[in-house]
């Protein structure tokens, strides 16, 4: 009793926050589970209202996913979503609209392509990398990519990097850098940009994106420290700012020039509608000035 109590205060740097951690991962996978075994009833998910293009096929529903925000201000990449979730391959919607992207703006994936290129995708979103460098494609390029996924944590990707400080990358490594949903995350955002147009080369493409307020401008404060705080500013405990409508000439002042890529705008509402994507969401293709 005195462990179901604890868990039930509001101490969210121990007892609180790690019951709700676990309790988080033991839904996760029981939804996992649960899911899988809808999967083998012959028929369960087919129907052709939504369509996955990370795994090619087509089901009737797609899932929710996410988590209720307590932020003031409505933000696009974050809260709950009630189709987020391809029940086949579990893709989510911003996993979906940055393989379309990469399919549409790179070609890391062209069976045309003759250049050898070199790729660092930070956390990246599961399956992209596998899908771009061939599983899924008619016929690969016919010249090889160098494709490095990298974390904070090495188990998780191919290599360990910190985006303030990758000393392990000389100057002009890159022809792509992908990075989503991360600098949201990095408090020393001026020293990541840095470090970015440092390794990427003078005619590579940055693809960056994160949550984002369409109704504010970037905010941010050093003094909320607290989950609680930083919940109610930013929509999630981890994150250190909010940002904004101005994101566009925030990213231009690190040395880029910045081209929007909007998944209303890019595709046909049709398209969109299909593949559950987010219509606001953004992606910023980036290139060194």
């Amino acid at each position: 009793m005195t462990k179901v109590y604890m868990c039930t205060m509001e101490n969210e740097k121990t007892e609180g926050k790690l019951c709700m951690n676990i309790m988080q991962k033991i839904w996760s996978k029981t939804r996992f589970y649960l899911v899988k075994a809808a999967g083998h009833i012959p028929g369960f998910f087919d129907g052709d209202d939504y369509y996955c293009n990370l795994c090619g096929k087509s089901s009737r529903i797609f899932l929710p996913y996410g988590t209720k925000s307590d932020a003031a201000i409505h933000m696009i990449g974050s809260g709950v979503r009630p189709h987020c979730e391809c029940p086949r391959c579990f893709s989510h919607d911003r996993f979906r609209w940055v393989y379309e992207v990469l399919l549409r703006h790179t070609d890391i994936a062209s069976p045309e392509r003759t250049r050898a290129l070199r790729v660092l995708h930070i956390a990246a979103e599961p399956g992209i990398k596998e899908h771009l460098c061939g599983s899924r494609q008619g016929s690969k390029p016919l010249a090889p990519v160098e494709y490095l996924t990298g974390d904070l944590e090495r188990i998780y990707s191919d290599v360990q990097v910190d985006v303030t400080d990758m000393h392990q990358f000389p100057d002009e490594s890159f022809d792509y850098f992908i990075i989503n949903h991360v600098m949201e995350h990095v408090p020393n955002e001026k020293a990541a940009m840095a470090e970015i147009h440092r390794v990427l080369k003078k005619d590579g493409v940055l693809f960056i994106s994160f949550p984002m307020s369409l109704t504010a401008k970037t905010f941010e404060d050093p003094s909320i420290t607290t989950p609680a705080g930083r919940r109610e500013a930013y929509g999630q405990e981890d994150h250190v700012r909010l940002y904004g409508t101005d994101s566009k000439e925030r990213l231009e002042a690190f040395g880029f020039e910045v081209q929007p890529l909007v998944a209303k705008e890019q595709l046909p509402e049709s398209e969109v509608r299909r593949m559950a994507l987010i219509p606001e969401d953004t992606i910023f293709m980036c290139k060194p000035v």
